[in-house]
C-alpha cells in the first residue's frame, strides 16, 4: 500500500507552511480524477488557503511583524554568542573556568535546539533558561563574568514577547481568526486528504493518477523535510 510520508507540519514557518499547503493543492486540482474525487476536502482546503493568505497578508503588512522578526533574530544572535563563550570556557588555562563551562553547557543543552521552536516556545525557554542561569547556576555565571549575555538575552525576549503580543491584538482588530487557528483547521484538514487519498489508490490500484499524485505529494513532504533538516542543522 502506497503511503503520504510525515512532515512535522508545526516546525515549518508560517509562509513554508503556507507555501506547501498551496503546493498540496495545486497538485491534487492538476489530476482531474483525482480532484473530482477530493471534492469536498478540495473546497474546505480552498477557503482555509484563502483565510491563510489574508493572514499572511496582513502579517506581511505588519511593522510590529517587521520588528519581531529583528528582535527574533537579535536574541538567537545574543543565544548563539552565549554558547559560544560557554565553548571556549571549556579550553581555558584556569580550570575552575572549564569547569563551569561544561556544567553551563550542559544546562544548555538540556533545552534542546530552541531555534526549532515556535515563537511562543522559545520566548518561555529563554525565560526559563535565565532564571536557571541567574538563581540555580549564579556562582558558575559569576565565575565566567556572562551576567551582561544573560541580562541582555533575558531583556530582548521580553521585547520580542511584548512585540509578539502586540502583532496579536493587531491581528484580531482586524480579522475575526488568527494564523494558528487557520494553520489548526488546515492541518486537519490536510490529514483527511491524506488518508483518503491512500484509502482511493488502494480502492484504484490500477488507476495510476493516485500513485502518481500520491508520489508528488511525497516529493513535496520530502523537500520539506530537507529544508528543516538543513535549518536545525545550521542552529546546532
Amino acid at each position: 500500500m502506497i503511503k503520504i510520508k510525515k512532515l512535522h507540519l508545526p516546525h515549518l514557518r508560517n509562509e513554508e507552511w503556507f507555501e506547501f499547503m498551496r503546493e498540496i493543492k495545486q497538485l491534487i486540482t492538476m489530476d482531474t480524477v483525482v480532484c473530482e474525487s477530493m471534492s469536498d476536502e478540495m473546497e474546505t482546503l480552498t477557503e482555509l488557503l484563502h483565510k491563510a493568505e489574508l493572514a499572511l497578508r496582513q502579517m506581511r503588512k505588519s511593522e510590529i511583524s517587521q520588528e519581531i522578526v529583528a528582535l527574533d533574530r537579535k536574541r538567537e544572535n545574543i543565544y548563539t554568542g552565549l554558547k559560544y563563550h560557554l565553548l571556549s570556557a571549556k579550553y581555558h588555562f584556569q580550570t575552575q573556568k572549564q569547569n563551569a563551562g561544561q556544567v553551563l553547557l550542559t544546562v544548555l543543552k538540556s533545552y534542546g535546539n530552541i531555534f526549532k521552536q515556535t515563537y511562543y516556545e522559545e520566548s518561555g525557554t529563554i525565560q526559563h533558561l535565565t532564571e536557571i542561569l541567574q538563581n540555580k547556576y549564579g556562582n558558575e555565571v559569576s565565575i565566567l563574568g556572562i551576567e551582561e549575555w544573560i541580562s541582555q538575552l533575558q531583556s530582548v525576549n521580553e521585547e520580542f514577547f511584548t512585540a509578539l503580543q502586540n502583532r496579536n491584538k493587531e491581528q484580531g482588530q482586524k480579522i475575526k481568526f488568527t494564523m494558528a487557528d487557520v494553520r489548526l483547521q488546515t492541518d486537519i484538514c490536510y490529514r483527511s486528504i491524506t488518508e483518503k487519498l491512500e484509502a482511493l489508490a488502494l480502492l484504484n490500484s490500477q488507476n495510476d493518477s493516485f500513485h502518481d499524485v500520491i508520489n508528488n505529494i511525497n516529493a513535496a513532504v520530502k523537500k520539506n523535510k530537507n529544508l528543516l533538516t538543513h535549518r536545525n542543522t545550521k542552529n546546532e
